[in-house]
């Protein structure tokens, strides 16, 4: 659900570039994915299950803040980018 509603998001913001928006996206995405596995698993090993967690529950928790920070600043940061500056009315 959340990935439409970003996808969605790409699309209108990115008017005539809304391809490369949404692979850039799809390529992101695909490199964090991969990536997890091979940071997380030796990490739960070394240090344990307990700090493990909390590591990756802040990161998380951090990542929460994201989508407010668009909903506040996004006009601002749109109106910048010479790439979606039709899509600020």
């Amino acid at each position: 659900m959340l990935t439409a509603l970003a996808l969605n998001y790409l699309v209108d913001t990115f008017t005539q570039y809304a391809a490369s928006a949404v692979a850039a996206n799809t390529f992101l995405r695909s490199c964090f994915a991969g990536a997890f596995p091979l940071v997380v698993t030796p990490m739960y090993h070394n240090i344990g299950t307990g700090p493990s967690s909390s590591i990756t529950g802040g990161f998380t928790a951090l990542l929460i803040t994201v989508p407010f920070i668009f909903y506040t600043f996004g006009k601002r940061i749109r109106a910048r980018s010479k790439w979606s500056k039709g899509s600020v009315f």
